[in-house]
């Protein structure tokens, strides 16, 4: 007997389609929340079918002891992005090759994964090199790669996507 079963389920059948179970529940969460059919009408509008409307965004904030330790947003996703981190910007040439790993990920405005996400990436390296091909794609909205040097100095990574933007990290070797 709760409000997102009886709005659910208006979605799944319609309102002149709804099974009598359906029916009944309806008629328990007016009684039980004092609600009038219109109040359903306008929370349905409002939570689940607001075509045109202004888009709702949740915020959770996460507390302990009182104190605000994570806040989490979730809403419509409007601007993708590329998040790119790399374990080390510095690495050491010398008898061989330094190595390190750069991960991709497509998030949304809030910083929220994008777990939807397949996009092909481009990359480019100078002053280093990408071990592996330079065209891959995001799985489940993320992926990864390595780098190795390949003399002293500076280089850099571009990472770019026609959708999504580009970044570019920038390396030292010594």
């Amino acid at each position: 007997m709760k409000v997102k079963n009886a709005l659910n389920a208006v979605v799944k059948y319609g309102q002149d389609k709804l099974p009598i179970k359906h029916k009944l529940n309806a008629a328990l969460v007016t009684l039980k929340y004092k609600l009038k059919f219109e109040d359903l009408y306008h929370l349905f509008g409002k939570y689940v079918g607001n075509w045109g409307d202004l888009s709702i965004k949740f915020k959770f904030e996460g507390y302990k002891n009182d104190e605000l330790v994570k806040t989490v947003v979730k809403a419509p996703v409007f601007k993708p992005t590329l998040s790119v981190k790399a374990d080390t910007t510095e690495l050491i040439h010398g008898d061989t090759y330094d190595a390190t790993r750069i991960v991709i990920k497509c998030v949304d405005e809030h910083g929220n994964d994008c777990t939807y996400a397949f996009d092909s990436i481009r990359l480019e390296a100078r002053g280093v090199e990408i071990i592996g091909p330079k065209n891959i794609n995001l799985i489940g909205g993320s992926t990864g790669f390595w780098i190795k040097s390949i003399k002293k100095g500076t280089g850099s990574v571009r990472i770019s996507n026609v959708n999504l933007g580009e970044e570019v990290l920038e390396f030292e070797t010594k």
